[in-house]
């Protein structure tokens, strides 16, 4: 694990690590929070050269000397992982591991992109305003996703940074959709704010849908607006963005290795699962363990068959 992140360093990419071990590991103070273990303690996992890590200790024990029930142990240590993941890496996706876990339970894993660190053609706080709340402080490690995914290089070229900014308002109706789709929320998605959000330039607009669209289109699009040309940006923007839809889901698919992989880390976007082993929670969620298919069906459908009419409301 810890060579795997060493390589993964050399490319740019920096794995973080939070331990969880159930017992008292310090012999100086009982450790339930998020503070530096004993020196020691720590030294026993630096020297294999992990690039950065937390250890924190949750007990076992009542200060009775009773055991713990096991399943009070459980939500501690997801209470744990919270605190970790909110205080230092706010930003993060949930997404499977690729690495190597040496039979180490893991309770979660996922990826990370620091806001001041990615580069974009538009204003990255105007433009996390135009995405569902239980994403707006991801709107950062989204991008970066689809960058890579798009190949996109932010090199000041007119016409593909036109056509990423198209592409983040996909990004935003389609993170609507699921909103909608898992009933956690409306889909609010406002096309005329996400194309000022995103300073999309009008002609490459017009060119774009006009390339799609016969002139008849056109007219019937400036009548349908009532002759409101603001309208008809709006219009033509969600026309725009309705149409690339499935090839954002394709993109994501790709991106977090299947359908599964890319419903978990919208799902537990809206609903984190810190209080088990991913593997127990993928179950009880996505297989059923406790769960009706009621209560996925939707968003699951949204990710695996595309566009569903839950995900216009």
């Amino acid at each position: 694990m810890a060579n795997q992140a060493l390589q993964r360093k050399q490319n740019g990419i920096v794995d973080s690590f939070l331990f969880v071990v159930c017992g008292n590991i310090g012999d100086a103070t009982e450790q339930t929070t998020l503070f530096p273990l004993p020196l020691k303690d720590q030294a026993n996992l630096d020297k294999y050269g992990f690039p950065e890590i937390d250890i924190i200790s949750v007990e076992t024990m009542d200060e009775n000397g009773d055991q713990i029930d096991y399943s009070d142990v459980e939500e501690n240590i997801g209470d744990e992982i919270s605190k970790w993941l909110k205080e230092k890496h706010p930003t993060a996706i949930t997404a499977f591991t690729s690495n190597g876990d040496d039979g180490i339970d893991v309770w979660w894993s996922g990826i990370e992109a620091i806001s001041d660190e990615i580069e974009l053609p538009f204003d990255l706080e105007i433009f996390s305003k135009t995405l569902p709340d239980s994403q707006r402080f991801k709107a950062a490690t989204w991008l970066a996703i689809l960058k890579k995914s798009c190949a996109y290089a932010c090199d000041e070229n007119w016409v593909s940074d036109n056509q990423f900014r198209i592409n983040s308002i996909a990004l935003s109706e389609w993170l609507h959709g699921f909103e909608a789709a898992s009933g956690n929320g409306y889909n609010n998605f406002d096309a005329g704010e996400a194309g000022n959000a995103v300073e999309l330039d009008d002609f490459y607009l017009g060119c774009t849908w006009g390339q799609e669209n016969p002139k008849d289109c056109i007219a019937e699009a400036y009548e349908e607006c009532e002759s409101d040309v603001d309208d008809m940006k709006t219009f033509i923007i969600s026309s725009i963005s309705s149409g690339l839809r499935n090839e954002c889901r394709d993109l994501f698919v790709e991106y977090f290795g299947s359908e599964l992989g890319l419903f978990w880390a919208l799902y537990t976007s809206i609903w984190p699962k810190f209080n088990k082993p991913v593997a127990d929670a993928l179950q009880d969620v996505a297989g059923l363990r406790e769960n009706d298919f009621e209560d996925v069906a939707e968003p699951w459908m949204f990710v695996t068959d595309g566009w569903t009419d839950s995900a216009d409301s």
